[in-house]
Formats: C-alpha cells, sequence, structure tokens
C-alpha cells in the first residue's frame, strides 16, 4: 500500500467569449465576455485542490530498477478557485474573480499510475462531480499525464 499527499493545480480554458457566474440559485451559467470586454485573449477558471492518494503497488524488476505499476483511490479538499479574463484595452489587461463558482468541496475518484525509473504516466477520473450535488452542469473532470520524477 502506498499513500502520499500533493496538490493538484488544473486550469479549465472557454471558449471564444465565454467564463462562468454563479445566480442567484446557486447554478453555474454562461458568462458572455463580450458585453464587458473587448479583445479577449483568453478566460478559463483555475482550480487548487489538496489531494490524497490510497494505492496497492506492484513492483517488476526490470535489471536494476523495477517498472511500478498502482492504482487505487483519491480524494480531494478544495483550496481556492478562479476565474482569470485576459484581455486588450488600450494595452494588455487581465481580471481576476475569486469564488467557490458551486465547486465541490471534496472529491474522489480513482488513480491509476505506470512508471520507470523518473518517468511515470497517471490517470485520474472522479466520480464527484465538478460543481456540487445541486450545480448544473454535471461535470466529471479527468486527467491524463506524464510525470518527470522519480519516485
Amino acid at each position: 500500500l502506498v499513500t502520499g499527499m500533493g496538490f493538484e493545480w488544473s486550469n479549465y480554458v472557454f471558449d471564444a467569449n465565454n467564463s462562468i457566474q454563479e445566480d442567484a440559485s446557486g447554478n453555474i451559467i454562461n458568462r458572455d465576455l463580450s458585453t464587458e470586454f473587448s479583445g479577449i485573449r483568453k478566460s478559463k477558471l483555475a482550480t487548487t485542490y489538496l489531494t490524497a492518494p490510497l494505492l496497492l503497488e506492484f513492483q517488476i524488476p526490470a535489471g536494476k530498477r523495477r517498472i511500478h505499476i498502482s492504482a487505487g483511490a483519491i480524494g480531494g479538499l478544495k483550496l481556492g478557485s478562479k476565474t482569470k479574463i485576459k484581455y486588450n484595452d488600450g494595452g494588455k489587461q487581465k481580471e481576476v474573480f475569486k469564488d467557490d463558482f458551486s465547486l465541490s468541496p471534496f472529491r474522489y475518484g480513482a488513480t491509476f499510475r505506470v512508471g520507470y525509473r523518473a518517468l511515470n504516466l497517471f490517470a485520474n477520473y472522479y466520480f464527484s462531480p465538478l460543481f456540487g450535488e445541486t450545480a448544473n452542469p454535471e461535470l466529471y473532470p479527468f486527467s491524463v499525464g506524464l510525470n518527470l520524477v522519480s519516485f
């Protein structure tokens, strides 16, 4: 069994002149930025979570080193969230809005990892929705990636 703790930063980039906002009932709705800003270059939602996995790991000898394969559960506690809008209005400008955006304060899911030396591949899928149980839309985040750190 293997466990640990980490930080997970995620960026969700919006198309065109869109962003999100929370309405009075806690639902997430589209925010049309074209009425507020001109020359929008980028709009995104950024989240930060403290994560803790619980993994069952197998190690396969490969010469003097080992290939490791692990799978298990991963949980997270939301530390913060914000939207950022970059636009041109007489020069480069940006607006940052910090809010909870009805994001789930806790999340849980499955993780899979495989690696050899400093090359590690991972995949995470969260069973809890990105936004709270009562908020819409219902989205389930997943991530795949590459770690270049030896564990």
